[in-house]
């Protein structure tokens, strides 16, 4: 097996987690903030949970939306843990973000057609589409990773490690290279005054 490719996929693998991770982390702050009544929210997030516990506020049960929406961003954490040793529990992270995708869509043009169009809703759909191709990116490098041998994966991963370990130190060396040269053109417009 290639381990380039294999080191490829590892590392799209584990950027899929991470953003997986960000989905969580700001779906959870956003539905903390609608529950102090923010009048903000933050992008690149999940939009079914905080869309269950305004339907549930509005009806008068917020307590319940907030725990079934706890719940639901619950189910992404888990993708997100799961992920970790059963790489598939990124397909199934994909699955429920595909579900949140299509009603947040059918929400915004129907937004669109009562509110008309604002510039900050492109970037809302443009942080759609981000997490949309991590997970997709996520699920296919999944997908070729499920076919690779143990020994090859073990091998892959010790030299990303490697090659992590050397990028550390270079730029370490690059940082106290800069903090030496910035010391001695100090030192130098110190001896010119």
């Amino acid at each position: 097996m290639d381990i380039e490719k294999i080191k490829r996929q590892s590392v799209i693998f584990s950027r899929s987690r991470q953003n997986l991770l960000v989905i969580v982390a700001f779906t959870m702050i956003n539905l903390l903030l609608a529950a102090f009544e923010a009048d903000f929210y933050l992008l690149f997030s999940a939009q079914i949970p905080t869309l269950i516990y305004y339907v549930a506020l509005m009806d008068g049960f917020a307590a319940v939306g907030f725990v079934i929406a706890v719940v639901m961003i619950g189910v992404y954490l888990l993708c997100y843990l799961l992920s970790k040793k059963r790489r598939a529990f990124i397909l199934a992270a994909l699955i429920f973000f595909i579900v949140d995708a299509i009603i947040f869509l059918f929400l915004f043009a129907g937004a669109m057609m009562d509110f008309g169009f604002e510039i900050f809703d492109l970037i809302e759909v443009a942080f759609y589409v981000w997490i949309m191709y991590y997970l997709v990116t996520g699920t296919k490098a999944w997908a070729y990773l499920r076919n690779v041998s143990a020994a090859d994966l073990e091998a892959a991963r010790q030299d990303i490690a490697k090659d992590e370990e050397k990028a550390a130190k270079e730029e370490e060396k690059a940082a106290v290279e800069e903090i030496a040269s910035s010391e001695q053109r100090d030192k130098q417009d110190g001896d010119e005054q």
